[in-house]
């Protein structure tokens, strides 16, 4: 009778810190949802969030687009599935993208104890073990930060630990073409979506099946031969094909993108699996087993003693395998995809799992049936505040941030997305070759990377790496190749375009002509902040910039603004400025919105005579108003 009280009082205690945890977990992931994906790694957010962007608009293709590096647009990664699921989701519900896409994220963590479940009943673990799970799992700050970002991480994951409960079905169960069947799908879909999260685990697998059958069999012969063993063998063969299959339509595919052609799997060998130093590096032993897994959300060197200490406790004897086998579950990973996993700090959501089921494991079954809950509430209590801790510390500030146009790549992509009609591309240099330009402003780009062999090329005839005919905007970040002076000369060379700055980026768009048709003078509220010469990257040019809106109440901003240049006696010069963000200017205005209020255009200091009127032309509609201020311009030799 006591044992039974004492069992449920464990077991009682244990579901409230599952509770906990889960309600804190959804609310976290509730809360934030709406986050645009410009967050933490936003190159890999905004490359996913823009495959489901253009499946959303083109519908599915095996050759799905993710429109970043040139035409022809498809550079095919992982099979979309958690694309596919979030354009369905986001259809169904008429959700924003980014919300839906976050939410499939966090549903698919939700999903994986589902077969976690599975898992600990078929081990027969005692109950208690899930609920610590749990509990461990939805307050660790891996999950709970990347398990609610636009990615494909927890997808994978699930698909995984779906797989490995079959497995064991595999394994202990007599033969079942139903389990058979289950296991090649959710392995297939593993590695499928994301083939550094199943492949690993599929070689355990296979490494398992191996020993297991050795075990049973007395000759080579019949280890070889069995036939239950060939039919597992193939059954574990299958996903791996099909992953094979599904690498090298991708990589014929990239093929046909001259800049896809450095993305293929061969081209990216050394990336993924990095190089023999880096397996003896404190990058991967201090830094990612021991911080970002141990002490991020372990509870450091806690977690680190319970899992040693298990082994020496003589209650358990299975369990102790189980403990192992999670163990290095999750540490091969580390040492199949070295380089991803030192580079990438999301990376451990494909293995973090099981080093949570391995303390799981040592708490629930090891030290609760002998300590009983004097020893469960501590424990989970010390890792909930280590974990909740490291959240606050490392995460939460990210979580939280609203993504607002000081933010660089927001900016620029809201102001492509208002200057290029949705046909048009554009080429941008500075910014890697991420997607977060081309995502933001939902328009086909080349974002060239510094490593691309032609870069040289790009450089100079931007307009010859877009479709024909559609190039409308070159984006230019601080970098040497292009500089200003090679923008300018392509943005004047038989062309008519224009070029901004904002966010230390310059941006060049083709420039409208304006037509004078009853210009009304009025007193606007705004200023001319800069109408000098300076030189930049070696060369003289003349920077305006300044904001302003049109007359009357209220803050109304202009479609259009106009810098005007006059001198008696010479015909007027009108050039159009590209409107920018200016978010202090909308702070101390009270506007609740992100409105481009500024306004700034960048020429060469050519201009025939050295002294000029400036004045602001503003349009909305057929209304033209030319604004009371002005600034004078003086060139000197």
């Amino acid at each position: 009778m006591l044992y039974s009280e004492e069992n449920n009082r464990i077991n009682i205690t244990a579901i409230f810190f599952a509770i906990i945890s889960s309600v804190y977990s959804a609310y976290f992931a509730l809360k934030y949802g709406y986050q645009i994906p410009l967050d933490q790694h936003s190159f890999r957010q905004t490359q996913t969030a823009l495959s489901a962007f253009w499946i959303m608009r083109n519908g599915f293709s095996f050759a799905y687009e993710t429109p970043v590096a040139g035409p022809p647009w498809s550079i095919p990664f992982e099979f979309p599935i958690y694309q596919i699921i979030v354009v369905l989701a986001a259809k169904l519900f008429n959700a924003p993208l980014d919300f839906a896409g976050r939410m499939i994220s966090y549903l698919f963590l939700l999903l994986c104890l589902l077969p976690a479940r599975s898992i600990t009943k078929e081990l027969k673990l005692p109950i208690v073990v899930f609920y610590v799970f749990v509990a461990l799992f939805l307050s660790s700050p891996v999950y709970l930060y990347w398990g609610r970002t636009f990615m494909i991480e927890t997808a994978a994951l699930f698909f995984t630990i779906s797989a490995i409960k079959y497995f064991i079905d595999l394994l202990e169960k007599s033969f079942s073409y139903r389990v058979c069947v289950f296991f090649i799908l959710f392995m297939s879909l593993a590695i499928l979506q994301k083939s550094t999260t199943g492949v690993p685990v599929l070689l355990v697998f296979i490494v398992m099946l191996n020993i297991h059958n050795f075990k049973k069999n007395k000759s080579i012969k019949s280890y070889l031969l069995e036939k239950k063993f060939l039919l597992k063998s193939v059954v574990l063969f299958i996903p791996l094909l099909i992953g094979v299959v599904w690498i090298l339509y991708t990589d014929q595919i990239k093929s046909m993108n001259s800049f896809g052609m450095q993305l293929t799997s061969s081209a990216l060998s050394s990336w993924n699996y990095g190089f023999i130093k880096q397996r003896f590096s404190s990058d991967l032993y201090a830094d990612v087993f021991w911080k970002r897994i141990f002490v991020s959300n372990l509870a450091g060197i806690y977690g680190a003693l319970l899992l040693i200490f298990s082994f020496f406790l003589k209650s358990i004897r299975r369990e102790k395998n189980i403990i192992i086998f999670s163990i290095i579950l999750g540490v091969l990973p580390l040492f199949f995809f070295t380089n991803l996993h030192i580079i990438h700090n999301y990376y451990q959501t494909a293995n973090l799992v099981f080093f949570i089921y391995a303390l799981a494991v040592a708490l629930g079954a090891g030290f609760v049936p002998v300590f009983g809950v004097r020893v469960l509430i501590p424990s989970l209590i010390l890792i909930f505040f280590s974990n909740y801790m490291v959240l606050k510390k490392d995460y939460f500030s990210m979580t939280k941030a609203v993504i607002t146009k000081e933010n660089r790549d927001y900016a620029i992509g809201c102001i492509l997305k208002r200057e290029l009609s949705q046909k048009s591309q554009f080429v941008a240099f500075g910014n890697d070759w991420s997607s977060t330009f081309a995502y933001i402003s939902q328009r086909k780009s080349f974002t060239v990377p510094m490593w691309y062999k032609y870069y040289d090329q790009v450089a100079t005839h931007p307009e010859d790496f877009v479709e024909r005919d559609l190039l409308g905007a070159v984006v230019l970040c601080p970098i040497n190749n292009p500089s200003i002076a090679g923008l300018m000369y392509w943005s004047s060379d038989k062309k008519s375009w224009k070029i901004g700055e904002t966010n230390l980026c310059y941006i060049s768009t083709p420039e409208k002509i304006l037509k004078i048709n009853n210009l009304m003078p009025v007193v606007c509220m705004g200023s001319i902040d800069s109408a000098i010469v300076e030189k930049r990257n070696g060369i003289k040019v003349v920077s305006f910039a300044g904001w302003s809106t049109m007359s009357g109440p209220g803050t109304v901003i202009p479609d259009q603004i106009f810098i005007a240049l006059s001198r008696k006696g010479i015909k007027t010069i009108y050039l159009e400025a590209l409107k920018v963000p200016r978010p202090e200017v909308n702070v101390r205005l009270g506007k609740l919105t992100d409105d481009d209020i500024g306004f700034s255009r960048i020429i060469p200091a050519d201009l025939p005579f050295n002294k000029y009127d400036v004045s602001i032309i503003q349009l909305k509609g057929q209304r033209q108003e030319i604004c009371q201020y002005q600034k004078k311009l003086i060139l000197n030799d």
